[in-house]
């Protein structure tokens, strides 16, 4: 059983926090980016381009299983370069890969806010992987970040990569490489943060 690591914060979870937020990161390739810019086509967008995406995980009323809800941002068409600008689409991202993961615990009023806000980003954004007028799926990891007043560091501003943007003030942070899923994880750091084991 992975044991995701505990960053040392004077405060790890307050009393009022019960819900879990998760930031998943599947890395994304340079060369393969240059290569589909050049030539409009190129390998596929999964091993390009990588991808970003956030679960969050509240109680769950009475005795039902508690499911994550994860949410990613996507080009509404996948098969285009999307350097442009292009329309975009919310998507379930509940089993997608992923390579790292950085946590941290909010209370549920910030969770419910939150869902809002993913809700509707597609009715105030377009689609664009290099963040210059849209926005990429590291742009709306980083716009749900700073609504939960969340610090994100981009080594190459809007030009960064997924697998390259760094939440310093996480809780919990998981860079190794596991199978479990999206949704598994995030119940996994939940339980952590609820139960202190």
């Amino acid at each position: 059983m992975m044991t995701p690591s505990l960053r040392p914060t004077s405060k790890l979870v307050g009393p009022q926090d019960t819900c879990t937020a998760c930031f998943f990161q599947r890395n994304a390739n340079l060369l393969y980016i240059l290569r589909r810019a050049i030539h409009e086509s190129g390998p596929d967008e999964n091993q390009t381009f990588g991808h970003c995406f956030v679960c969050v995980r509240c109680p769950q009323p009475g005795n039902g299983e508690p499911i994550p809800y994860c949410r990613g941002w996507w080009p509404s068409d996948p098969s285009g370069g999307d350097y442009e600008g292009d329309g975009g689409v919310i998507q379930a991202d509940h089993d997608e890969q992923w390579h790292k993961a950085d946590c941290i615990s909010i209370p549920k009023e910030k969770a419910l806010a939150l869902r809002s806000y993913i809700y509707g980003y597609g009715q105030h954004n377009d689609y664009q992987v290099i963040n210059q007028g849209g926005r990429s799926c590291l742009g709306y990891c980083t716009d749900v970040a700073n609504v939960l007043d969340f610090k994100t560091v981009h080594a190459w501003g809007n030009y960064t990569i997924p697998g390259d943007m760094q939440i310093p003030t996480a809780q919990w942070h998981q860079s190794r490489r596991t199978e479990l899923l999206p949704s598994e994880f995030t119940n996994q750091i939940w339980t952590i943060q609820m139960t202190g084991n």
